[in-house]
């Protein structure tokens, strides 16, 4: 077996993920990108490979999976593949499921257009993220834009253990589950917001008291903050938001999601915990924000919370510093319902956090007045 770690990987591994960087030997035309696209999903369809490159800038990153046997041999074709150059594995490990189920090969072009201008989302392995363009990150919110992804095998699990009062394991699993995905932004998308469904539906069910759903938020909660990492810096030109969960909203996890990521994009970000909207009206008073983002539960549907969400946007848009300020809204009833943000007054409705950054970019752009 040719693969690095090979130590690590016995056939009896079953699935293997395995990651690289590289950088193209020679200018790549989008037609030769599409051919390299249509050659790899033919190869690895034929070795029960599945994955994801994304081209950035004369920059490869893929992300591949499969059976330890045919993702060695592509390994080796690649590694052989002269129009790349300086090719260095990232990281391979076992898996326990795919993350790109019946993708023979995606390929993503983030090297072309507008979309090069937009902040990133997410992180990469710490290894990718160091190395220049850091924007690869932004493959993530492109991946959850084209393909709904599932759950992760270990969230029921982990709602259990969160349930079971038992958070040091709850936090294990979490943590070895992120280690394995490797990007907060798709950990927030199958792991975290999952979870936080799931415990809603027992509650939806009477499997659960609403205290305990909440307890156990709390304690997920713990979780991702634990897990925040980013340096807490701002990148000049991009914007400030203030981010908080609706006055009054108990579960504040799609807040703190949604920093972390606006955090790590670059953006100059605010959290907050305005129990009140008096204390909401005098934050964005005082202080001038491009953006707000707003969340209700991100467990709960919390319909009944709609028109006093719709009654705070309106107070803070008349009371706001910046009188042009962008809204975006979050949690589980605009996750479901995601052309409902006109509905509460919003620019627009985030189906997920790990789209929080484009989101707020595209709120931006939008005049004032058109919902």
């Amino acid at each position: 077996m040719s693969l690095h770690l090979s130590s690590a990987l016995q056939p009896s591994a079953g699935l293997v993920s395995l990651t690289y960087r590289s950088r193209a030997a020679t200018h790549i035309s989008d037609e030769a990108l599409a051919t390299l696209g249509r050659a790899a999903s033919s190869r690895n369809l034929a070795e029960g490979v599945t994955g994801l490159m994304v081209y950035d800038d004369g920059r490869f990153f893929q992300w591949l999976e499969g059976p330890v046997d045919g993702l060695s041999r592509i390994w080796d074709s690649v590694r052989r593949d002269p129009r790349h150059t300086d090719i260095e594995e990232v990281r391979v490990q076992p898996t326990p499921s795919r993350m790109f189920a019946g993708w023979d090969m995606r390929v993503l072009d983030h090297g072309h257009g507008a979309s090069r201008r937009e902040p990133d989302v997410g992180s990469l392995p710490e290894v990718v993220r160091r190395s220049p363009p850091a924007r690869l990150a932004a493959f993530a919110r492109e991946l959850i834009a084209v393909r709904p992804l599932d759950p992760d095998p270990s969230a029921r699990e982990l709602v259990h253990l969160l349930l079971a009062a038992d958070p040091a394991a709850a936090a294990d699993l979490a943590y070895a589950a992120h280690a394995r995905i490797g990007l907060l932004a798709l950990t927030s998308t199958v792991l975290f917001e999952p979870v936080a469904r799931q415990l809603g539906d027992l509650w939806d069910t009477d499997d659960c008291s609403e205290l305990e759903v909440t307890i156990a938020m709390c304690r997920l909660q713990v979780i991702v903050r634990n897990l925040g990492v980013s340096g807490r810096t701002f990148t000049a030109g991009l914007p400030s938001v203030l981010v908080a969960p609706q006055p009054g909203e108990t579960h504040i996890l799609g807040s703190t999601l949604a920093s972390e990521l606006l955090w790590q994009a670059g953006c100059d970000a605010q959290l907050e915990f305005p129990a009140t909207n008096d204390a909401l009206v005098e934050v964005v008073s005082e202080t001038w924000f491009d953006a707000l983002d707003l969340s209700l539960s991100t467990a709960m549907r919390r319909e009944d919370s709609l028109d006093p969400m719709a009654a705070t946007i309106t107070l803070a848009r008349h009371a706001s510093k910046n009188p042009a300020i962008a809204v975006v809204v979050g949690g589980r009833w605009f996750s479901e319902h995601p052309d409902e943000g006109g509905r509460v007054g919003a620019d627009v409705a985030c189906s997920t956090s790990a789209v929080v950054v484009p989101l707020v970019a595209r709120a931006l752009r939008r005049p004032r007045g058109v919902r």
